[in-house]
Formats: structure tokens, C-alpha cells, sequence
């Protein structure tokens, strides 16, 4: 498995979020990153708390700010970050 964090020339940045592991959520997320080319998602959890990581192509800065602004937004979120 490839751990490296992606390039930024490549446009590929990484959304990781922690949230409250309730039904809906992920399809909340998805809905959210839907507009984008997903490279890579990993999902799991553990009890009450679950955890996403999604490598995705993103052209623009503005994207970013919507992508993190829709995530944060939900209230089962717990801690999101996009690295890029």
C-alpha cells in the first residue's frame, strides 16, 4: 500500500474525517465528494466513532474550501482535514 501523501501538481489532495458512526453519514460524504474523481476511499470504525479517508482530483482552491465546508458542516462530524 502506497502511504505517501499526494503531490501537489498532481491536484490530488486527501480528505480525512472522524465522525459520530451513525447511518447516513457516509452517503452524506459521498454526496459531497461525488463531483470528484476518487482515486482511493478507505472507511472503518470502531464502536461510536468512524473514520474516512479519500484521495481525490481537485482542481481548484475554491473546491477545497466546499469540500471542507460541507463536511464540517454535518453534526456528526468530529475532526476533518484536507492535505494537500
Amino acid at each position: 500500500m502506497d502511504l505517501r501523501i499526494p503531490s501537489a501538481e498532481s491536484h490530488t489532495v486527501r480528505v480525512i474525517n472522524c465522525h459520530q458512526n451513525v447511518p447516513g453519514v457516509l452517503k452524506h460524504v459521498n454526496k459531497v465528494l461525488s463531483e470528484f474523481n476518487i482515486e482511493k476511499q478507505i472507511c472503518d470504525s470502531r464502536g461510536g466513532v468512524a473514520y474516512l479517508m479519500a484521495d481525490l482530483v481537485v482542481e481548484k482552491e475554491s473546491d477545497l474550501k466546499r469540500i471542507y465546508d460541507n463536511i464540517i458542516a454535518m453534526p456528526e462530524n468530529i475532526v476533518t482535514r484536507v492535505l494537500y
